[in-house]
């Protein structure tokens, strides 16, 4: 699973991203799963439907998972 997130090419690209990635190690904020879960538009946000309002928490603890964890991580 690890895998298929840490520097993968994500299938959702903006405009702005041509090469965007699942989760960049040390890198939250270019993270696309922190974009999208930070996002409330309808065309992007994760989950796609039922949520008005982000997870303020959950999105912190997912932050620093890709900024300290991923970025410090030692491959196997």
């Amino acid at each position: 699973v690890l895998r298929s997130m840490v520097e993968a090419p994500s299938r959702f690209q903006t405009d702005a991203q041509t090469n965007a990635r699942v989760a960049v190690p040390g890198d939250a904020a270019a993270s696309v799963l922190i974009q999208r879960l930070s996002s409330r538009d309808a065309r992007t946000q994760m989950p796609p439907l039922g949520t008005e309002i982000s997870d303020p928490e959950g999105l912190a603890l997912l932050a620093h998972w890709i900024n300290r964890d991923l970025a410090n991580r030692k491959e196997p």
